[in-house]
C-alpha cells in the first residue's frame, strides 16, 4: 500500500479588502453601545441582601473563620 502526498500551493492575501476596516469599526463599536444598554448597572446591596450574607458568615464562623471574615467584608463594604 502507497500513500501520496499533494500540497497546494495557494498565493498569501496581504491586503484587506475596502471597506472591511470600517466595517469592523462600526461593529466594534455598535456592540460596545449594545453591551453598555444590556448589561445591567450594579446596584446597591438592599438590607436584606446585606442581613443574608452576615447570617451566612454566622453560620461559617466556627468551621472556616477566614470565609466568614471575607463574608462579612463583602456585606459591609458598600454600606453606606
Amino acid at each position: 500500500m502507497s500513500t501520496t502526498t499533494f500540497t497546494a500551493r495557494t498565493p498569501v492575501v496581504d491586503t484587506v479588502p475596502a471597506g472591511v476596516l470600517w466595517l469592523a469599526h462600526v461593529a466594534a463599536r455598535v456592540l460596545r453601545v449594545a453591551n453598555r444598554l444590556i448589561t445591567p448597572a450594579e446596584r446597591p446591596a438592599s438590607q436584606r441582601d446585606r442581613a443574608a450574607v452576615l447570617r451566612l458568615a454566622r453560620s461559617y464562623e466556627r468551621v472556616q473563620p477566614n470565609l466568614a471574615a471575607e463574608l462579612r467584608a463583602i456585606a459591609l463594604r458598600d454600606k453606606g
